[in-house]
């Protein structure tokens, strides 16, 4: 129950740090404008071009989760950077260090 408390005190806390939301906007931008190119591989199936398109669908579709892959580890360095920095000025780290360490 003490975790559930703690991650929502965080997660409280991050919903509030702007660097937090405009990295994911920018993430959720970037990999929707790698989607949008799915459009133009409809539009050479309807041509009659299949072998091409099918062959540019699974490029763009590794791309894009290449990027995804890309972008989640960005936001967990950015979450990671945030919250032990603020914890360590707080002095409550409560969720780096689960038990005390005996000196």
């Amino acid at each position: 129950m003490r975790i559930l408390v703690i991650a929502g005190t965080v997660l409280n806390r991050l919903s509030r740090n702007k660097l937090l939301i405009v990295t994911v906007l920018v993430a959720f931008l970037i990999i929707g404008l790698m989607s949008s190119s799915l459009v133009m591989v409809r539009v050479a199936t309807e041509a009659g071009q299949m072998k091409e398109a099918q062959q540019e669908a699974a490029e763009i579709f590794f791309f894009v989760t290449l990027l995804m892959g890309w972008f989640a580890n960005l936001v967990a360095l950015v979450i990671g950077v945030n919250v032990t920095r603020q914890e360590i000025r707080d002095g409550t780290i409560f969720s780096v260090l689960a038990k005390p360490v005996a000196r």
